[in-house]
């Protein structure tokens, strides 16, 4: 009678969860509207990053993540300009082409990694990166929401763009296939997960009766795992942090935003400047840490034009719940050629 009651209990807790990850934090059906941002796409800081980008006629810049492609847009609009879009998601790729359409002779689409920008060999007078995932992957049927069930894949191209071995690595493989102690360093790791340890185990003991296979089933595991005081008092989902590791793990998000940093501060033209968005601490960090350390080097060239992480207004967050946790950057190219870096192109 226990067991049944236990089980009941917890059925009941991971209904409640699939509704508040519906947006429905007080409501406990089990069928609720997705959140409005994931229906649509609405960039998140735009206004700010066009402030310093500051797109000017004649100039050309890159979005080395077009997504559903807000920013491109604002810059085409705002100057009579030109853009090179990528992205890694070729349907991304997809939704850039259809956008080119509107804007004849103005922008150049190529399916790429933005972690491997340095490959097109050309410099611009403003470069802008969303380390974020888009409305149309959350909308998908990849797994990187848990607001539907779908399987668990979480990658942004099941074909890379540019060749990366671990990039062909779903996250159902992850999640069946790695040890335990991996799985919790990977939570831990890269998402900061405070259960990683538990989380790990509970799902080690699941997928030895069967596979974790679809979003749902992880989302079951992560909640059984968790105290359940903890469930009931928390301001996001709980497996928020678990679906965000796997994310950035299968992605190789954080060794790309690295290599993109470094190439894109190579690809600028003299005044030209570099704005970053990130979401996630971790992202942040290593972004704050590089500005600071190019700006601060001996004889350099570059000025920070963010002393503080730009964060979005009270009415961002109001209009676009996504924006919560968004940080923006900017650095720009004040001058000559910079030695420290030394560059491997030169931008006229």
């Amino acid at each position: 009678m226990r067991g049944h009651v236990f089980r009941a209990a917890q059925t009941s807790v991971c209904a409640r969860l699939r509704a508040f990850s519906l947006g429905r934090r007080n409501a406990f059906s089990s069928v609720a509207a997705p959140f409005p941002y994931e229906r649509v796409h609405e960039p998140v800081l735009l206004n700010e990053a066009m402030a310093h980008l500051s797109p000017g006629p004649g100039k050309v810049y890159l979005d080395g993540t077009f997504g559903e492609g807000g920013y491109t847009k604002r810059i085409l609009d705002e100057a009579d300009c030109s853009v090179v879009a990528i992205d890694q998601d070729p349907l991304a790729a997809e939704r850039a082409r259809e956008l080119a359409k509107l804007y004849p002779g103005r922008m150049t689409v190529l399916w790429h990694e933005f972690g491997k920008i340095d490959a097109l060999q050309r410099c611009f007078d403003g470069i802008v990166l969303d380390i974020g995932i888009s409305s149309g992957q959350l909308a998908s049927s990849r797994g990187f929401s848990f607001q539907t069930d779908s399987p668990l894949d979480m990658r942004m191209s099941s074909t890379p763009a540019h060749g990366s071995l671990r990039r062909l690595v779903p996250a159902d493989v992850v999640v069946n296939q790695f040890s335990s102690d991996r799985l919790a360093d990977i939570f831990r790791r890269f998402g900061q997960e405070r259960f990683a340890r538990q989380i790990a185990r509970e799902i080690e003991r699941r997928r030895a009766k069967a596979p974790i296979a679809t979003t749902h089933q992880l989302v079951d595991a992560v909640v059984a795992a968790l105290p359940r005081r903890y469930v009931r008092e928390a301001s996001i989902h709980p497996a928020t942090r678990v679906f965000q590791s796997l994310r950035i793990y299968v992605n190789d998000e954080l060794a790309q935003l690295q290599s993109a940093l470094a190439s894109a501060v190579r690809m600028l033209n003299p005044g030209g400047r570099l704005v970053v968005v990130s979401f996630h601490s971790l992202e942040d960090a290593i972004v704050k840490k590089f500005f600071r350390d190019l700006a601060l080097a001996e004889s350099s060239d570059f000025g920070i034009l963010t002393k503080r992480a730009v964060k979005p207004t009270d009415e961002e967050l109001n209009r676009n719940p996504r924006s919560r946790s968004a940080k923006l950057r900017a650095i720009e190219f004040t001058k000559g050629l910079t030695p420290l870096l030394e560059r491997r192109m030169t931008c006229q």
